[in-house]
């Protein structure tokens, strides 16, 4: 989540020249990503019961 959320300052500086700017740029990356996140753990619990132990 830290690389995300200074990967959104580094957007903001290259795009407008400002690292102020990327504030913006920051939270939606990190909002994106705890989303996805979240989603990709929905998804291994409802498909946990279909993967077999070797």
């Amino acid at each position: 989540m830290l690389n995300v959320y200074i990967m959104g300052l580094v957007t903001g500086k290259i795009a407008n020249g400002t690292v102020s700017s990327g504030f913006k740029h920051a939270i939606i990356l990190s909002g994106l990503t705890l989303v996805l996140l979240l989603i990709s753990s929905v998804f291994e619990i409802l498909t946990a019961p279909f993967v077999t132990q070797v």
